[in-house]
């Protein structure tokens, strides 16, 4: 401690005598931005992510900071961009699609910081690299092995306990671990009041993400990408009528493996691929007013991203690339028709389960496959992207209930 006080008086001593040799100086700070990717993109180096006002170090909290992105309700944890319901923003984690950027009760996301080398956000349209999505486009970037040998982190606090490690393996190789386990409803659940618990469902959450890198040559290597998280979130009103209690438990959870091969040859050109593969599920039980309901929806995901970049010039880049995702979902519900609701309805908690009841069971399939090519063009400021993306989709369903008009009950 002794030496870096006194280090720092002479640091202090050296700039005061500067100054007043060159208090007529006249100082200038010229900051260049980088170009954006996207029209109206915004990025957020780690460094940013966890200094952001408001975000708790979390590199997805950092992203309601930037235009574009409402704030969602206590206790909402949706993603809402431009307007847009949060179904049609995209979530990318290494080109990975997954469901959800928020934990339950929006508390945390559910990529850790630790884990994250940037993050973008393109809000309405972007490039023809992507589709699916009407609202915008949120893409998450895993951060690079650490110099060191070993590094690590752990965090605790009253929401929960998280970690962070990496290590190096050989020539460029190495492992990246991040996750964390949250505890708020341990702690609140028995202490909380029945009226309090019935305003603030208490979610209990956790994810874990691990990365591999295995260098192959020089410019080329493979990464194993992992992903996991999952959310429990339960709220009930006790009441001393027995026809007015009210309750309510969601789950949600996914999982994404992928294995992602990356070239860079001599002339500047790139190559990469991604296949991988994930596994998603919902589910929510509703009791209200003598009412039950459930549902649960269950995913198997299969995708494959590969993209191929040629600059013919120093003002001309060529990208080449297709995108394909294929999704298989059993679903199933039973009580009331009126979950889940419809989009624009009224929902609150503990209301009247209405509607005649019913059971239903039935499985769908949506794939999609999309070409692309894109052509960037520089000169000067300016910069032009002509581009092209062809979306074919294929569904398939093996029910079609209720019947309606000509519609059968069953379909391919």
């Amino acid at each position: 401690m002794k030496t870096r006080a006194s280090i720092h008086v002479l640091v202090m001593l050296a700039t005061a005598l500067g100054g007043v040799a060159s208090a007529a100086e006249t100082y200038e700070t010229i900051v260049i931005a980088p170009s954006a990717r996207e029209a109206g993109q915004s990025d957020l180096p780690a460094e940013e992510l966890r200094g952001a006002p408001g975000a708790q170090g979390d590199a997805g909290k950092a992203l309601e900071n930037l235009p574009g992105v409402a704030r969602p309700a206590l206790a909402g944890g949706e993603l809402v961009v431009w307007g847009a319901t949060p179904e049609e923003t995209r979530v990318l984690v290494d080109g990975m699609e997954i469901p959800a950027l928020y934990h339950l009760g929006g508390l945390r996301s559910t990529v850790h910081t630790g884990f994250v080398r940037s993050l973008a956000l393109v809000p309405g349209g972007y490039g023809a690299e992507f589709g699916r999505g009407l609202g915008g486009l949120v893409r998450i970037t895993s951060r690079e092995i650490a110099a060191e040998k070993y590094q690590g982190e752990v965090d605790v606090d009253v929401l929960d306990a998280s970690f962070e490690a990496g290590a190096t393996v050989g020539s460029g190789g190495g492992v990246l671990a991040a996750g964390r386990v949250g505890y708020l409803d341990r702690i609140l659940g028995r202490t909380l009041s029945a009226d309090t618990r019935r305003l603030f469902p208490l979610p209990h959450y956790g994810d874990f993400q691990g990365k591999a890198i295995f260098p192959l040559r020089e410019d080329e290597r493979v990464e194993v990408i992992f992903l996991t998280s999952s959310d429990s979130s339960a709220i009930a009103g006790n009441s001393p009528n027995p026809s007015s209690v009210a309750s309510q438990q969601q789950d949600r959870s996914f999982t994404r493996l992928g294995i992602r091969y990356v070239r860079a040859l001599a002339d500047g050109s790139g190559a990469s691929l991604l296949p991988f593969v994930g596994w998603d599920h919902t589910g929510r039980d509703q009791t209200a007013w003598l009412g039950l309901a459930n549902e649960a929806i269950d995913s198997t995901v299969l995708g494959f991203r590969g993209d191929y970049v040629v600059p013919f010039s120093p003002w001309s880049i060529l990208t080449l690339g297709f995108d394909s995702m294929l999704t298989w979902s059993s679903a199933k519900r039973s009580g009331s028709a009126t979950l889940p609701a419809r989009e624009g309805d009224v929902v609150a908690f503990g209301q009247p389960i209405s509607g005649g009841a019913s059971a239903d069971a039935w499985s769908t399939a949506i794939g999609n496959l999309a070409p692309y090519a894109a052509l960037e063009l520089s000169r000067g400021r300016w910069r032009v992207f002509p581009s092209f993306r062809f979306d074919g989709y294929t569904t398939s369903t093996n029910r079609s209930a209720p019947p309606t008009g000509v519609t059968q009950l069953f379909g391919i």
